[in-house]
């Protein structure tokens, strides 16, 4: 079978296909930017096999609810919970997802807006921008939502990491500047550190690349707390 007609069977492509077409309508900007970073960035197929079906997922700062709706389309039972604070990202949001089963976009804060309990928690390029005890906060909350069996999946740049790493610590740092990102600080900790924060609140984690030609550098942690996996 040729690699090509491989892609066409792949559940995950159809679905980062079908993902990109609902942006279709949203303002010009969003729409390329949701169609780049399906293409581009790897955390979305990564994710997508990592959250099984008949689960509950909530994603933090989801931004455009680009992996909400990803996880939609996927379908198989998952529900997914996007909590975003950016009225203009929220309103793409909620186009994107109109009309997808199990699929919901709320506003909020992450920091104080409850977290239901629930299989899988993503955060994804969201906790460098606030300092350590921000990010510890956080985390112990996750860990208190997440049921037996369930996993943190955590994307992050290392801050230890030199040579190509330090791009993407560059490009973060403008786009938070230039104000396409939004947060307090740009703060990358060393992942090491933040593994050792997980391991601190109880999660057990591994580790995995997680990075793009344009972005190299960025991490997957999957923390998973005691009980029965949800998925492979």
């Amino acid at each position: 079978m040729s690699d090509y007609s491989s892609r066409r069977r792949d559940p995950i492509e159809r679905a980062l296909k079908a993902a990109a077409a609902r942006y279709v309508g949203a303002r010009k900007h969003f729409r390329w930017y949701a169609f780049l970073k399906y293409r581009m960035d790897p955390c979305y197929r990564a994710i997508g096999q990592r959250v099984g079906s008949d689960s509950f997922t909530v994603d933090l700062g989801t931004g455009l609810g680009m992996l909400p709706v990803l996880l939609g389309e996927l379908g198989e039972r998952r529900r997914v919970l996007g909590i975003e604070w950016d009225p203009e990202r929220m309103r793409c949001g909620l186009h994107a997802t109109r009309g997808l089963p199990g699929v919901e976009m709320v506003k909020g804060d992450l920091h104080t807006s409850p977290i239901p309990a629930c299989d899988f928690i993503t955060l994804i390029d969201v906790l460098h921008y606030y300092e350590a005890d921000k990010q510890e906060a956080l985390l112990k909350r996750c860990r208190a939502a997440l049921r037996p069996g369930g996993r943190l999946l955590l994307r992050e740049g290392d801050g230890n990491r030199i040579g190509g790493a330090r791009w993407t610590r560059i490009v973060e740092k403008w786009a938070t500047r230039l104000g396409w990102n939004r947060g307090p600080v740009v703060r990358f900790r060393p992942i090491s550190e933040l593994r050792g924060t997980l391991v601190g609140l109880g999660f057990h984690v591994t580790e995995g690349e997680l990075a793009s030609w344009f972005l190299p550098g960025n991490v997957l942690l999957v923390a998973e707390v005691d009980g029965h996996p949800q998925s492979q």
